[in-house]
């Protein structure tokens, strides 16, 4: 059954929509805001779906939601015209009980959630036409049920008198009512800064009498103002005026240039000293005489008349040089820090009628020597055609056509191009220099020539005299022609390519001339297997590693490293320079076979020296042993100075690292690791277990002196 009412639905009949109407309008509480009262209110049911309701556009409802509305709206309060009655009768208990909107509001008894301190204030003024009947009573019996208070004696007018008292004390004490509010001791919460102001204006009719002889006994404690204060009459502003136009200096630039600013003093404030209208009457005596301190200290910058003739001269520099006043100041780092692009642009918009002498010389020197642009011309439809037409025959675009060019005009860039070729804009100019440079280049990447085999043959004939291979060609090549690729060149001696560009071969050509006549030639030889099995030979004889073999020589080749000997034997490298590969092979050979006794004296073990005699460092002073430990009994022993030494002099015999032979042994005990060691030999640790002692001391006798030279 419950299910059955959740779900029922009723006919919204005229008399139920009447009745939900009549509600809306005793209520005033239209669809929007009762839905936002409603508690619980179920998901589905929406603003939209009761507005609905009231005018007709719904013929079925839910029951359950119905019901919800109709009863939340029967509890709602009835609203009534405000009389003018009903107002006085709330200012008359507001008088005799002398206590204000705001405090009653915090005395009502089970205060609705939607009345506020303000909405009983608006109820007063005047401002609201209509009230719940209910509020307005819960108001107006709370006010009544109060008692008057002959001490406090409420609400008083505000006489002629009392308002000229709180004006002397104002110019007694020199301090105003924001200022004083914040002296106020136990200040009320409905004593405003704003309404002491409006006292001393006279445009309050009553005031709160306890208010009003708080503010008067606390302006009366004050002391009299002090010589701390000066007013701002007619002569001080027009002498802080004639400095201020001596110097030509403006207010912001004045407050920047003068160092560290008193307090309170700002560019604002300051502004409002030289405006009549917003001029305040006093100011602080030390805002003022810091400002005319900083005016006299200025020096005079004199200014000269914009006149006609000035600004045709300024307008035919503009002109002749294509820079407006962005683009010449970018151009100028030594102009002065208080001259900008807005002030110049000021000049011509005749914002101001005269400029600083020192900025009008210096814009006017700068101007005048500028170059003057090159003469533009219009990029016709022809002149567009011609451009598609290189771009196309060619392959190179605007980008790849400038790369690389050191003799293109100043200010040509691809983008320029791009835009002569669209042809979006209706007028577009060009200048006549960049032009005719983008069609000539286009002209000459765009030219192909066959490619004979008397072409070939030169170019073949070349590298072989002088040695070198494309890549080499191209190592250190400078100004390379755009779209100029190894796999290019080496397309054309592949027989693939039958039509060349003149500008790629002439380029390749006379590179390969220039090294001729130069006498350079290239070093490196093709690293054949031969060669490749030479190598690994000596390696495999020697047992030296790539990464230790340039240890054993003192002054190796410049450019030869471990990494390209590696590239070597794995077949990476299919060229070497000979000088390199001849001093690796020779390197290999001196050096003496793998020690035979070294395997012989156990099969599993596989040690070979990675130590030189100077990468070997003598042994260190150590401090004496204390009390040798035992933990969990574990026996320790000491690491005495005999055996001390004995570790580096068998270290210096074997030329084997601690490191090396760990990594060799199969019976390494656990927890004997290298950095274990290495801090022995450091004299870091003075004891050991006797265990690890004996391991190690075991492996080093093990092994046979060293092969290797010195």
């Amino acid at each position: 059954m419950r299910g059955d009412y959740e779900n029922l639905y009723i006919a919204l009949s005229p008399k139920m929509r009447a009745g939900l109407v009549a509600h809306k309008q005793r209520t005033g509480v239209g669809p929007h805001k009762l839905h936002t009262l409603l508690k619980d209110c179920p998901p589905d049911l929406k603003p939209g779906a009761i507005w609905n309701w009231l005018i007709g556009n719904t013929k079925q409802v839910r029951l359950k939601h119905y019901e919800l509305v109709l009863r939340f709206w029967k509890r709602l309060p009835s609203i009534v015209e405000l009389s003018a009655e009903m107002v006085e009768a709330l200012k008359a208990e507001k008088d005799r009980t002398g206590v204000s909107p705001y405090e009653l509001h915090g005395m009502l008894a089970a205060c609705p959630p939607d009345l506020k301190r303000g909405t009983i204030v608006r109820w007063m003024s005047g401002k609201r036409k209509q009230v719940p009947l209910d509020y307005y009573k819960l108001v107006l019996i709370t006010w009544k049920r109060l008692p008057s208070d002959p001490k406090n004696k409420g609400y008083v007018p505000l006489s002629v008198d009392m308002v000229a008292e709180l004006q002397a004390e104002r110019e007694r004490t020199g301090i105003g009512p924001y200022r004083l509010h914040a002296l106020l001791e136990d200040c009320p919460p409905d004593l405003k800064q704003k309404a002491i102001a409006h006292w001393l204006k006279g445009s309050r009719k009553k005031v709160r009498l306890k208010h009003y002889e708080l503010v008067l006994n606390t302006w009366k404690r004050l002391p009299p103002e002090a010589d701390e204060y000066v007013t701002l009459s007619p002569e001080i502003i027009a002498e802080l005026l004639l400095h201020k136009k001596r110097s030509g200096a403006s207010i912001r630039a004045l407050l920047t240039d003068s160092g560290p600013l008193p307090h309170g003093l700002t560019t604002r404030g300051l502004e409002k000293w030289f405006y009549k209208k917003r001029r305040p009457k006093r100011v602080p005596r030390e805002h003022y005489e810091f400002v005319l301190r900083s005016l006299k200290r200025l020096p005079t910058n004199p200014f000269v008349p914009l006149t006609e003739d000035i600004l045709k001269e300024l307008k035919a520099y503009r002109e002749r040089s294509s820079l407006g006043p962005i683009a010449l100041l970018s151009r100028c780092p030594d102009a002065p820090e208080d001259l900008s692009c807005q002030t110049i642009e000021n000049w011509f918009s005749r914002n101001v009628k005269r400029a600083r002498k020192r900025h009008l010389d210096y814009v006017r020197r700068k101007w005048a020597d500028m170059p003057a642009r090159p003469k533009h011309v219009p990029v016709t439809d022809d002149v567009r055609q011609d451009l598609h037409r290189l771009h196309n025959a060619s392959g190179i675009g605007p980008q790849a056509l400038l790369r690389g060019a050191t003799d293109k005009p100043d200010g040509l860039n691809a983008s320029m191009i791009l835009r002569w070729m669209n042809g979006k804009r209706k007028k577009t100019t060009a200048p006549i220099t960049h032009l005719i440079y983008v069609l000539e280049r286009w002209e000459v990447a765009g030219r192909k020539v066959p490619l004979t085999e008397v072409m070939i043959e030169e170019l073949r004939f070349l590298m072989e005299k002088t040695g070198m291979g494309v890549q080499a060609l191209f190592r250190e090549a400078r100004n390379r022609p755009p779209r100029l690729s190894n796999a290019m060149v080496n397309g054309w001696f592949s027989g693939k390519t039958r039509r060349v560009q003149l500008e790629h071969y002439e380029y390749v050509l006379n590179r390969l001339r220039r090294l001729e006549s130069e006498g350079i030639r290239n070093t490196r030889v093709p690293f054949t297997p031969e060669m490749l099995n030479a190598l690994k030979r000596e390696r495999k004889r020697t047992g030296i590693s790539t990464t230790r073999l340039l240890s054993y020589s003192e002054d190796p080749p410049e450019g030869l490293t471990a990494a390209m000997i590696t590239n070597w034997l794995m077949g990476v490298s299919r060229f070497v320079k000979r000088e390199h590969y001849e001093f690796v092979l020779d390197l290999w050979k001196k050096l003496p076979e793998v020690n035979p006794h070294h395997e012989s004296v156990s099969d599993t073990d596989t040690t070979m020296p990675d130590l030189l005699l100077k990468e070997i460092p003598p042994p260190r002073t150590r401090k004496p042993a204390g009390r040798i430990p035992v933990y969990a009994g574990v026996p320790y022993a000491e690491i005495t100075d005999e055996l001390y030494q004995h570790f580096h002099s068998e270290i210096r015999r074997t030329r084997v690292s601690p490191k090396q032979l760990l990594q060799s042994c199969t019976d390494c005990p656990k927890g004997l690791t290298p950095s274990l060691v290495s801090n022995w030999l450091h004299g870091k640790t003075l004891s050991a277990e006797r265990r690890y002692l004996d391991y190690l001391y075991r492996q080093y006798e093990l092994l046979p002196d060293s092969c290797l030279a010195d």
